[in-house]
């Protein structure tokens, strides 16, 4: 059996009542409004009490007010906050995602078919040095002697050449560089995909770049490339 008094609960029904400000207000105005009427020598006293109990109410009311504007604001800026970190991390996957086609439309151009003739003449070149465990000055001798006497012969030869397949070999690489360096291309799957290639290429070419650098006045000759090589060779 429930117990008395507790009416709400005969039908398992909870009642809540909820009084306002306004409501209390109303109550306080009435009450004095009766007193009013009924006291006549405490009109004096009770319209007092109607003046100071106003003012009371328009500082409450004030308060409420300030209290409203400040829990918007609140509100406004959370929604602000929660607008901007989605906006951000949009943009964070939109600006990821570009770096991963990048990376891997230089992984493209690397396998294009109109590179394969320089590259087959630089993976010639490069094992020849391997083979012949040449030191950083005689690879430059190296490379130098073959782009003369390359120069020297009247009869044309296929592919670009020692020169020119050099040349267009480390300017893709530099691109390749210069991508990861400035953001534009993914690091970690770039270094995935071509770690080898970039440390390969600028440990047998680097010192052949620093004596053109300072043979042409080029001290920024393939900076990046080397720049590159450098950082992924101490990880």
């Amino acid at each position: 059996m429930p117990e008395k008094g507790r009416i709400g609960e005969l039908f398992h029904v909870r009642f809540t009542v909820t009084i306002t400000v306004g409501v209390i207000a109303f109550l306080i105005g009435a009450g004095l409004v009766l007193l009013y009427a009924y006291f006549p020598k405490q009109r004096a006293l009770l319209q007092f009490v109607a003046a100071a109990s106003a003012a009371a109410g328009g500082v409450t009311a004030a308060y409420y007010v300030g209290a409203s504007v400040r829990d918007a604001a609140r509100t406004q800026d959370a929604t602000r906050k929660e607008q901007g970190d989605a906006q951000k991390a949009l943009l964070e996957e939109r600006v990821h995602a570009e770096q991963i086609r990048r990376v891997f439309d230089l992984s493209a151009r690397w396998g294009d078919p109109a590179l394969s003739p320089a590259r087959n003449t630089m993976s010639r070149l490069l094992e020849e040095f391997k083979k012949s465990a040449l030191g950083a000055e005689d690879r430059v001798r190296a490379i130098e002697t073959a782009i003369e006497e390359e120069a020297k012969e009247d009869t044309e030869t296929e592919g670009p050449g020692v020169r020119r397949s050099i040349t267009m070999t480390l300017d893709f690489l530099e691109s390749v560089a210069l991508s990861v360096n400035t953001g534009s291309a993914d690091e970690e799957l770039t270094k995935r995909l071509s770690r080898g290639v970039i440390l390969n290429y600028a440990r047998m070419f680097g010192p052949w770049i620093m004596d053109r650098r300072d043979r042409t006045a080029q001290p920024r000759l393939y900076v990046e490339l080397l720049t590159l090589a450098d950082r992924w060779s101490d990880r």
